[in-house]
């Protein structure tokens, strides 16, 4: 039996761009994030393995693109970040 397989760029390889909302699971250590375009599909995910990557991350954001993010101690600091920087 002949396996179908796809060329498909991966998720991290999708420019975040095309998002409009990002999903993110806050840690100590590693944040997971992941974006879906308007349609809602998952189009992105990435493993941020340091904080201040994460808040690179964070800066690059298109305006516009809604986070959501769990609530928590540093939920708060991100917050008030990207909505300094226009993002819902």
């Amino acid at each position: 039996m002949k396996k179908h397989t796809t060329t498909k760029k991966p998720m991290s390889a999708v420019d975040v761009s095309v998002c409009t909302t990002i999903a993110v699971d806050l840690a100590k250590k590693v944040f997971q994030v992941a974006g879906e375009e308007a349609q809602g599909q998952l189009v992105y995910e990435q493993r941020i393995k340091s904080r201040e990557a994460f808040q690179v991350f964070l800066q690059k954001l298109p305006k516009g693109v809604t986070v959501l993010m769990e609530t928590g101690p540093g939920a708060q600091a991100w917050a008030r970040m990207l909505q300094a920087q226009g993002n819902p």
